[in-house]
């Protein structure tokens, strides 16, 4: 049978590969949104503000309510597996103290921390969240403009 680190490398290496697959997918997610969104927007300065684009700046609206919940069901996937990999990395330590990886971690994210001290205070999943809530309000605004 294999030995305690090779088990908890493989399973630390299968967490990181979903991690990695919930953020692509949320990426091209993200993409296909943007670019739906833009030939929407489109479709609305070829028709003007009128009654007739009503429905493009609903599906407008749609389309971010959309992104913002799937952005966040991603993020929550992608936290759960690198809590994983974070409890693996604590396990491996356990096994093998001379390795450092927890301490390590910590002192490269304090590092990084301490270069982008605005930015690292930022939430990606919350930057995201934000583009679809502006396609939300720029859909709600869009409407408005079309009833008058």
């Amino acid at each position: 049978m294999a030995d305690r680190a090779e088990i908890l490398l493989v399973m630390w290496k299968d967490h990181r590969e979903q991690a990695r697959q919930h953020e692509n997918q949320r990426g091209i997610m993200t993409n296909v949104l943007v670019l739906l969104s833009a030939a929407v927007v489109a479709m609305i300065a070829q028709l003007g503000l009128q009654p007739d684009a009503i429905p493009l700046t609903v599906t407008l609206m749609a389309v971010g309510s959309y992104g913002a919940v799937a952005a966040a069901k991603y993020y929550e996937r992608f936290s759960a597996s690198s809590a994983q990999c974070h409890h693996i990395l604590t396990q491996l330590d356990d096994t093998e103290p001379t390795l450092h990886l927890v301490a390590d971690r910590l002192e490269a994210k304090q590092r990084q921390r301490m270069e982008f001290k605005v930015t690292s205070r930022l939430n990606l999943s919350h930057v995201w969240l934000v583009l679809f809530v502006l396609l939300v309000v720029a859909g709600g605004i869009l409407t408005v403009l079309c009833w008058r």
